[in-house]
């Protein structure tokens, strides 16, 4: 009864002070929502006014670069673009009864992209050459074809070309380049271009007093170590006095098969200076589905 008693008492005081304040209240509630209203109404004329009287010029900056395109597209072509095939270096040697070979290193400068087919030529004039038709008047050197695998570097060659002028220079000329790239190269690499040369020997001529011709020779044994059987494989071999470039030469072999040793001779019927050094490059390329053996072929 008490506790009833004393609610009803603090209702009806409190209902008395509202009635008695209600006026006051409301008068306090409107000053409270107009100062609110005066300060947020403050705070937008300042923003206002500080986007377009301190950052006005950014902001139109902005507006005009947005139609542009901020990528850094050429740096990303420079990056990824095909650069074309680099000539190293480029040899003429003169032999007997005005023959000449011409070698030439060129580099792959491209690790995802291999050229998969080209037209070379070596000239020997000062004019540009058209390839498609025959020069073999002013200009000897034949037309041959061409590949590099990527990041390769390679030689080049076109041996005894005949010419009755004197040839002390030649330049390379490569058109009709065909790309095609190639993805994770260096795991096919590994995996299938595995050729091993052994036992490289070069033996000069033997003084026997004889008219017969001086014929050098280089043996090597070339060894399969990878687990696929070729059709053909070519190898390159470049003799060396000192640092310069003395001859060259070229030969392939018909169905190397995988764990096969074969023993290879190369010959050369014209003299030569004194050979330093001979090195022996295989040529092929793993990336043409066409050069690997069928097990059927194997077995017959």
């Amino acid at each position: 009864m008490d506790n009833d008693q004393n609610f009803n008492d603090k209702t009806l005081k409190f209902s008395y002070w509202y009635l008695t304040h209600k006026i006051l209240l409301r008068k306090l509630l409107i000053i409270f929502l107009i100062v609110l209203s005066v300060i947020f109404f403050a705070y937008a004329i300042y923003i206002i006014v500080l986007e377009f009287a301190v950052y006005g010029q950014n902001y139109n900056q902005v507006l005009v670069s947005l139609p542009q395109n901020l990528l850094n597209t050429g740096g990303y072509r420079a990056l990824h673009e095909v650069k074309e095939p680099q000539v190293v270096n480029i040899t003429v040697i003169a032999g007997t009864s005005e023959r000449y070979d011409f070698i030439s290193k060129i580099k792959n400068p491209n690790s995802d992209f291999l050229v998969e087919s080209f037209d070379y030529q070596f000239i020997t004039g000062n004019d540009d050459v058209d390839l498609s038709k025959d020069k073999s008047g002013p200009n000897p050197a034949r037309v041959k074809k061409g590949f590099i695998l990527p990041g390769e570097e390679k030689y080049l060659v076109d041996l005894s070309v005949t010419s009755k002028k004197r040839i002390n220079q030649a330049r390379l000329n490569i058109v009709n380049i065909q790309w095609r790239r190639i993805s994770d190269y260096a795991t096919i690499q590994k995996e299938k271009l595995r050729f091993d040369i052994a036992d490289v020997k070069f033996i000069p001529p033997v003084a026997d007093g004889s008219n017969k011709l001086p014929v050098s020779k280089v043996s090597f044994n070339a060894i399969n170590k990878s687990a696929f059987n070729f059709w053909n494989i070519g190898f390159y071999v470049i003799l060396f006095k000192g640092t310069a470039i003395a001859g060259a030469n070229y030969v392939s072999i018909d169905q190397f098969l995988t764990g096969q040793t074969r023993p290879i001779t190369v010959n050369w019927f014209e003299p030569l200076p004194d050979i330093t050094q001979v090195q022996v490059v295989p040529e092929v390329n793993i990336l043409d589905s066409s050069i690997y053996m069928e097990l059927m072929a194997i077995n017959r």
